[in-house]
């Protein structure tokens, strides 16, 4: 009988205490700047495969 039988349980918490519309349009903004960002990434990268 050690600590781990004394331990109490912890109340669980929201996930997120954001509001789901903030939340979707964080989301899209996100997928849209992956999105930009793979493209600049393979732009770049087929710039360098030309280069050799």
């Amino acid at each position: 009988m050690g600590k781990d039988s004394r331990k109490r349980e912890q109340p669980k918490q929201a996930v997120s205490t954001l509001n789901v519309e903030i939340m979707k349009a964080y989301n899209a903004g996100y997928k849209k700047g992956a999105q930009e960002q793979r493209l600049a990434d393979f732009k770049k990268m087929m710039s360098w495969i030309e280069s050799l």
